[in-house]
């Protein structure tokens, strides 16, 4: 048969089942552009994931917990009595609970573990204040702890990572600090006013003084933004020691693991899952990107129900 024969034909029964003709185009286009509008969604979806991903935390990084059990002779209330058995109790419950140096050396020789910082607590920092006010402020300080990408308003990191000596400062601290912006902040100095641990008094026992080197800002891509004065990890070890009592031991809510390459993460985890609770910023970007492909296999769901439309409208 001819090609001219073919589409003469073709033509033909195009033009005696018109309705049916509407209908299949029809079906056709909805299901392709819902197809095409899922992927581009789903795919518009991950790269936004991805960068929240990015700004949510340090892929090569794992947070480590005490594993705690809620069964067992430790899980009772214990009674409160001036006896030294409990001070031991309490001793045991912050055992039970935190970490301390001797789980940090231990997770440190695991496989890929190149780095183990404590999440030292900022707990004795009474005030801070600016070189350009006498106010004393009472701030949220946090300690940067990794290479979590940070969006700035003026000045810039290495790494997003203070160094000693350094601190960052939120864009809504900058007016109460008596700075008139961002800009004017940066490479003046920040004054923390500490509590040495064991000291009855009231006012600070010390005060250290850091330069402004950037002044952050909240971001879309951020999925959780707190203000705050951001010390490195240095200043934060040396503000721990000065306000921690020297007859306790350290104690830490959980440490920081540094991992040497980022495909080793899972392998990291799931060594020190055995004794710990560990988890990172690629368990929040799975569960997100599961949301993703929920939306692209939606596509396939109004595909099927478009060409099963067409069949019974062809019955």
């Amino acid at each position: 048969m001819r090609r001219i024969d073919i589409i003469k034909r073709a033509g033909r029964n195009l033009g005696q089942s018109k309705g049916r003709t509407i209908l299949t185009a029809l079906a056709i286009s909805v299901g392709a552009f819902t197809i095409g509008l899922a992927m581009m969604a789903g795919e518009g979806g991950r790269l936004y994931t991805n960068s929240m991903v990015d700004a949510a935390g340090d892929k090569k990084s794992v947070s480590v917990y005490k594993k705690v059990t809620s069964s067992g002779p430790d899980s009772n209330l214990p009674e409160y009595s001036d006896s030294e058995d409990t001070e031991k109790d309490q001793s045991k419950a912050i055992e039970k609970y935190s970490m301390t140096d001797n789980d940090v050396k231990k997770i440190q020789q695991t496989p890929h573990v190149e780095k183990v910082t404590p999440a030292y607590s900022m707990y004795g920092v009474l005030y801070a204040k600016s070189s350009a006010s006498d106010k004393k402020f009472v701030p949220s300080v946090t300690v940067k702890f990794d290479k979590t990408r940070m969006k700035f308003a003026a000045g810039n990191l290495d790494n997003f990572m203070p160094k000693k000596g350094e601190v960052v400062i939120p864009e809504s601290y900058v007016k109460e600090m008596g700075f008139s912006d961002a800009k004017s902040a940066i490479g003046q100095t920040i004054t923390l006013g500490l509590k040495k641990g064991d000291s009855p008094s009231k006012n600070a026992d010390k005060e250290i003084s850091l330069k402004v080197a950037a002044v952050d800002k909240p971001s879309d891509t951020i999925l959780f933004y707190q203000p705050a004065v951001r010390v490195s990890v240095d200043d934060a070890k040396e503000i721990y020691a000065f306000s921690h009592a020297k007859d306790l031991p350290n104690d830490y809510s959980y440490v920081i693991a540094s991992v040497d390459d980022e495909k080793n993460v899972e392998a990291v985890k799931s060594e020190l899952g055995k004794d710990y609770v560990a988890s990172s910023v690629q368990d929040v970007r799975k569960a997100m990107l599961t949301f993703c492909e929920y939306g692209s296999n939606g596509a396939d769901w109004v595909w099927r129900f478009g060409v099963t439309c067409e069949r019974v409208w062809n019955c």
